[in-house]
């Protein structure tokens, strides 16, 4: 990735790599995204629960075998029907359209020599 620095308010130099700060804005935009990710699957998990009484049935059944048990992620591969369910949910729900972006200079790959155009 090409960066341009304002030098002076005159010169522009060309500096490689990624800055700090757009380090950070990634890392900002996954967080956001994963927290939004998580909320939505559950939501619509809990949304199919309320309308799939048999469903309701069966995963209770699978958690009542554990009653009174603390459960750890030790105990996650016998939930094997939750986790069927769980898949269908994500499968039903798209949960991210995408990330666009739009440059706002025009850049060139170093090596190819490739165009890349504003807008």
């Amino acid at each position: 990735m090409k960066n341009l620095k304002q030098a002076n308010g005159k010169n522009r130099k060309k500096v490689l790599g990624v800055s700090r700060i757009e380090v950070r804005h990634e890392m900002l935009l996954f967080l956001a995204a994963s927290y939004g990710i998580t909320s939505t699957s559950v939501s619509w998990f809990i949304y199919f629960m309320s309308k799939t009484l048999e469903v309701q049935k069966k995963i209770k059944k699978g958690l009542s075998e554990y009653n009174g048990q603390r459960l750890s992620i030790k105990h996650m591969d016998s939930f094997i029907y939750l986790e069927c369910v769980l898949d269908e949910v994500l499968r039903l729900v798209a949960r991210v359209l995408g990330t666009t972006r739009t440059l706002t200079t025009n850049d060139q790959l170093p090596k190819s020599g490739f165009q890349f155009k504003t807008g």
